[in-house]
């Protein structure tokens, strides 16, 4: 939840990709081209903050891929394996020491509506662990995460919501329908981690939390779940720990006040 060390730092990542763009002068001065798994072309980094973002997420798949998932994978399980962590104590801890078991108070038109998180996502978390003892116990038997994974990057995308929500930041635009009337649609967690304040997140979680779920450079999760753009494959043992990973580094952000019912911004169309 806390550990500084388990993930890349942006200012080292930046540090990487200054030096990395003097010795090879010339590719720093192409643009590059980001492709989707049908080889269309998803993204492009073609200005000069364009190509030092492009240069820093390059260095974070180089970092991850060569310390850091390394790393995680191993206390992950490791600490199932010893029984360390098991889905009691997770859910103890996300109770005790996160925003996840609070009940939260919405106002809704014609009234209030409570939930909590906690709720939400422990039934993902639950069948990680089951797949994880049955990966213990059974020498031949090769985990695969479709359901947690699929389940949890969906309430990830909710969790980022209410924090902004929390924060008054708002979670809607207005557009308009076919016939031109005025309608609202609510941001997706492309749109919402990319506009979120730089000082809501540190700023190696939210590298982390962007390179993980929304970066066409990173590993992407949500938009790929999300759209059915994930090979059976692709459902592994790194991906489900990443996501894990995110939902404990989520879970210290607080920004629940108790008691007190929480109002969304309501658009004003005309």
């Amino acid at each position: 939840t806390l550990n500084k060390d388990l993930l890349p730092k942006r200012k080292d990542m930046e540090k990487n990709a200054e030096e990395s763009s003097k010795k090879t002068v010339f590719l720093s001065t192409i643009s590059a081209v980001i492709t989707d798994q049908r080889g269309h072309t998803a993204e492009h980094f073609s200005t000069e903050d364009e190509k030092r973002y492009h240069g820093i997420l390059q260095q974070y798949h180089y970092s991850m891929q060569l310390e850091k998932q390394i790393l995680i994978d191993q206390i992950f399980i490791e600490s199932v394996k010893n029984n360390k962590l098991n889905i009691d104590i997770v859910m103890s801890h996300f109770e005790k020491n996160s925003w996840y078991g609070k009940n939260i108070t919405k106002s809704v038109p014609g009234g209030t509506i409570t939930y909590n998180w906690l709720n939400l996502v422990a039934p993902s978390v639950n069948d990680y662990f089951i797949r994880m003892q049955i990966y213990f116990s059974e020498s031949t038997y090769v985990p695969n995460f479709i359901l947690a994974m699929d389940s949890l990057v969906l309430k990830i995308e909710g969790l980022v919501r209410d924090i902004c929500v929390f924060s008054g930041i708002t979670t809607f635009y207005q557009t308009k329908d076919k016939q031109g009337r005025s309608i609202v649609r609510e941001k997706d967690i492309n749109w919402l981690l990319r506009e979120m304040p730089e000082n809501l997140f540190d700023e190696d979680d939210l590298l982390f939390f962007k390179f993980v779920l929304v970066e066409q450079a990173g590993f992407n999760l949500r938009h790929k779940i999300a759209h059915c753009l994930i090979y059976y494959s692709e459902y592994h043992m790194e991906c489900m720990h990443l996501l894990l990973l995110v939902l404990f580094r989520l879970g210290k952000y607080d920004f629940v006040k108790p008691d007190e019912a929480v109002e969304e911004k309501v658009a004003d169309i005309e």
